[in-house]
């Protein structure tokens, strides 16, 4: 979709990543070698904060799965196989709402 994308293997991993270049959005599974997605979640919100767009990818789909998620600060919680209309229209309104709050070049006007 023309995203620069990053690759991660473990919770730790993608802390790692996260701490060298702050993401707008993160895809993060649940259940991962080492440390929860949940965990990582509230890390990355930790030191990131509200504008990082996290989305859940999981096969947990119930109720409570989707409460865990927003305790946990995702902001999306989407379960496999993951509809990529659905989350190509995620990114792209992450975007736009990214470009609003960006600040205006006086310079432009």
């Amino acid at each position: 979709m023309g995203h620069e994308a990053r690759v991660a293997h473990s919770g730790r991993a993608a802390l790692d990543i996260a701490s060298q270049a702050p993401p707008d959005v993160v895809l993060l599974d649940i259940v991962m070698p080492g440390m929860s997605g949940f965990e990582v979640a509230r890390q990355i919100r930790l030191q990131h904060g509200p504008a990082v767009l996290l989305v859940a990818i999981t096969a947990f789909g119930q109720a409570a799965d989707r409460q865990m998620s927003r305790e946990a600060g995702f902001d999306q919680h989407l379960v496999k196989p993951v509809d990529m209309e659905h989350l190509k229209k995620l990114l792209e309104s992450h975007g736009r709402a990214e470009t609003a709050d960006a600040p205006q070049d006086p310079s432009a006007q």
